[in-house]
């Protein structure tokens, strides 16, 4: 099992770059992009509204790059699962274009280090669409989550998939289960850099206490430093320069 890197998300792209272009990385250079593209965790997503007055041209647009992008992506590294296209928010029912994406070696990498799955839980990757169902239904099979509510056990495996520790999982889940005023607060990770572009933030919670567990500490300097060598690399730093790249992640509205 490959171990995450900034490295390998630098590798996945400069090949994306090579078959597309400096625009169409724009789409994948955010925080949450980038730890997906290493390898520390599975899935990746991305919302872009539309910035023009030809709103619905502009996210047909975008929907077709992503689709494109994706396409090639999946000839570089094993995409497990895709999906994107145009919706719009339950309350102002503005439009917006998305896309979620999942990568085999993310998936891989979390299955194999969480303990909250137990038996069964490699077999999960034959499950396609109905992963997290799957995870859900394996979850609720297991003693030690019976008392969990349906929702709560869908928290656990859209976690596992985030790449998030199991700690901060379970101890998150609890809080929000005990959904007590005077419980203990959460507190959010030290994950530096996941505000580096503006994307669907990579940062998960957990009860304060935990705030100098070795085990989270460890993964919080884990994904700091996948997205400090990232973009401090030539990589970047080049793409930076690039006008057709920030033109695309100005119109994305990526850049802070």
């Amino acid at each position: 099992m490959n171990q995450p890197s900034a490295e390998t998300a630098i590798n996945i792209l400069t090949k994306l770059k090579e078959q597309t272009s400096s625009a169409a990385l724009a789409y994948w250079i955010a925080p949450n992009s980038v730890l997906t593209l290493s390898g520390a965790r599975a899935m990746c997503d991305g919302v872009y509204y539309a910035t023009s007055r030809y709103g619905n041209k502009q996210l047909s647009a975008w929907t077709k790059e992503i689709q494109d992008s994706i396409e090639i992506l999946s000839s570089i590294t094993a995409v497990y699962l895709s999906q994107f296209g145009i919706d719009k928010t339950s309350t102002t029912k503005e439009k917006y274009t998305r896309y979620d994406v999942i990568i085999a070696q993310g998936l891989d990498y979390v299955l194999n280090n969480t303990k909250l799955l137990g038996d069964g839980k490699l077999e999960l990757i034959s499950t396609g669409d109905k992963l997290i169902e799957a995870m859900s239904s394996l979850l609720k099979q297991d003693s030690r989550f019976s008392h969990f509510k349906e929702e709560n056990l869908y928290h656990i495996a859209y976690g596992i998939i985030l790449g998030y520790p199991d700690k901060a999982i379970l101890g998150s889940v609890a809080e929000w289960e005990n959904d007590d005023p005077f419980a203990e607060p959460l507190i959010d990770a030290d994950i530096r850099g996941s505000r580096f572009y503006a994307c669907p933030i990579p940062v998960y919670s957990y009860p304060r206490h935990m705030v100098n567990d070795s085990d989270i500490n460890t993964h919080e300097q884990l994904w700091s430093k996948i997205l400090k060598d990232f973009y401090a690399s030539d990589f970047h730093k080049n793409l930076a320069k690039d006008k057709a790249f920030n033109q695309k992640a100005k119109e994305l509205g990526i850049l802070r």
